[in-house]
């Protein structure tokens, strides 16, 4: 059941990479709440699918090194208290 749900949440963020736009009024139609804000989503989508989702080997990879250098800058802001073991943040066993 998860590697289903996790395969689905790949197809929308490929969705997501191919057509931020698009999927942005997608987001809004099915999420009402965010009407009027499609510029909010719009922005966020387009900059995951600039700065966030590329570079990966398989869609849904979670790269260690640059979780790394992430979890430093949340230590270095006070955004979490102390570093937690990189390889136990994540798993890529769900997008196989």
């Amino acid at each position: 059941m998860v590697r289903k749900f996790v395969h689905a949440a790949l197809r929308g963020m490929k969705d997501i990479m191919d057509d931020p736009d698009k999927e942005a009024d997608n987001f809004v139609r099915f999420v009402p709440e965010w009407k009027g804000k499609e510029g909010a989503v719009r922005f966020a989508f387009t900059m995951y699918a600039q700065l966030v989702y590329p570079g990966q080997k398989q869609l849904g990879e979670v790269n260690a090194e640059r979780l790394a250098k992430l979890q430093d800058f949340y230590l270095a802001k006070g955004f979490i208290q102390k570093a937690t073991p990189v390889e136990e943040l994540y798993s890529n066993e769900f997008i196989k």
